[in-house]
């Protein structure tokens, strides 16, 4: 069945996913420049208490920020793909039960409906 609810550009859609992709794609590489960045600054830094700061700042907050965004980020753009799919399935669907009552022969007026 298709979904009715939706109105999906069945061209353009996968267009806006993939270029969004990329851009989650591109996160991982900032997030690899902040953990490096964060080593150099604390490498130095010459004192083992702001280097412990630095530290502990990336890897309580910082670092595990940068994986829920990156996780969550990948999670949309995977289920975007499968909402487009799921939606052009549900055309075919559609397409093919409306080929195959097309076919059908009413026997009553209630079945013609």
């Amino acid at each position: 069945m298709a979904l009715p609810d939706y109105r999906i550009d069945e061209v353009k859609a996968p267009i806006v996913v993939a270029r969004t992709r990329t851009h989650v794609q591109e996160f991982a590489g900032q997030r690899e420049d902040l953990a490096r960045a964060v080593e150099r600054a604390a490498g130095s830094s010459n004192s083992a208490l702001i280097m412990g700061a630095l530290q502990e700042v990336y890897d309580g907050y910082q670092g595990k920020l940068a994986t829920v965004l990156d996780h969550t980020a990948q999670n949309v753009v995977n289920e975007a793909d499968r909402m487009i799919a799921a939606y052009q399935a549900g055309d075919r669907q559609m397409a093919d039960d409306a080929r195959r009552a097309a076919d059908d022969v009413a026997h009553t007026a209630e079945e013609a409906r």
